[in-house]
């Protein structure tokens, strides 16, 4: 039949744990057991041992050598079939794109930091100073006076004012006018830099009012004051800073702004225009600063 057939008579009953034992103790490579007149084929293979066929006797049979023979056949025929599979293919190579060069570093690299948050801009300014006010007709000297909120990383919102101290006097032929302008806006404010920096440029535009007080005293009456009067105006400006860190919150600033009022303010005495200011106009600033975050 094309194998070495081994008789065994002590099966118990074609248990699995009895035909297990058996197989391994005779090296065998397959087995037919038979209890009850009903033949069982276990066949070992890659898979390991398990029952191929279970080989009943047919309608007619009388004959338990019938089913003897079926299962010898039904053996042969398994252990033919498992003999001709084929082999299983090996386990491709591996590559560098999955696996790691013999020589290559294993050690782990280091893991980044997260890069800190850039500072933000300050939460609080406040600042004042001394300042010029410059216009066609009357330049002065100024209380120069400024306050900022954050609203974000590089935007913030700014109040600044420029309080003439005592005005400019313009001598006229029968009189002395004293002109004082003065100017207070609110605008944006967008710092360049981070808030941590030595030096902090910075831009802004913004409107507000310019308000021009004048007095008018007639030439030999003494310190007697004349007339006065007020003229105000919208205006809008632009201006430009840059800040520098003394130490702790303490900054010094020093800003320029340009700016033009709605219409031409014009300072008159006795009939007679005396000055103009307003179209355009322009301040100077040096601050001392507080920055509180």
């Amino acid at each position: 039949m094309g194998f070495d057939p081994v008789r065994v008579d002590e099966a118990d009953n074609c248990a699995a744990g009895a035909v297990r034992a058996w197989i391994q103790e005779t090296n065998a490579s397959a087995a037919a057991c038979s209890t009850g007149g009903i033949a069982t084929v276990w066949i070992k293979d890659r898979a390991g041992l398990h029952v191929a066929e279970v080989v009943s006797p047919r309608e007619g049979d009388t004959n338990a050598d019938v089913v003897a023979v079926r299962a010898a056949e039904s053996t042969r025929a398994n252990l033919e079939l498992s003999a001709a599979e084929p082999e299983p293919a090996p386990s491709p190579a591996p590559t560098w794109s999955n696996a790691t060069p013999p020589d290559a570093d294993v050690t782990p690299a280091p893991k980044r930091r997260a890069p800190k948050e850039a500072p933000r801009t300050p939460a609080f300014a406040i600042g004042t100073g001394i300042g010029a006010l410059m216009g066609a007709d009357a330049s002065a000297a100024a209380l120069d006076s400024e306050v900022q909120l954050r609203i974000a990383r590089y935007l913030g919102l700014s109040a600044r004012s420029a309080l003439t101290f005592d005005g400019v006097v313009i001598p006229t032929a029968r009189t002395l006018v004293r002109v004082a302008p003065s100017t207070f806006g609110v605008g944006a404010v967008l710092p360049l830099v981070s808030t941590d920096s030595f030096l902090i440029p910075r831009l802004g535009a913004g409107g507000g009012v310019v308000w021009l007080r004048s007095t008018a005293q007639v030439v030999g009456s003494g310190n007697a004051a004349g007339p006065s009067d007020i003229i105000v105006s919208p205006m809008a400006y632009v201006d430009a800073a840059i800040s520098m860190r003394v130490g702790g919150p303490l900054r010094l600033t020093v800003d320029g702004q340009i700016g033009t009022t709605a219409h031409r303010m014009v300072v008159r005495a006795a009939s007679e225009e005396v000055a103009y200011w307003g179209q355009p106009f322009g301040t100077l600033g040096l601050r001392a600063e507080l920055m509180f975050r």
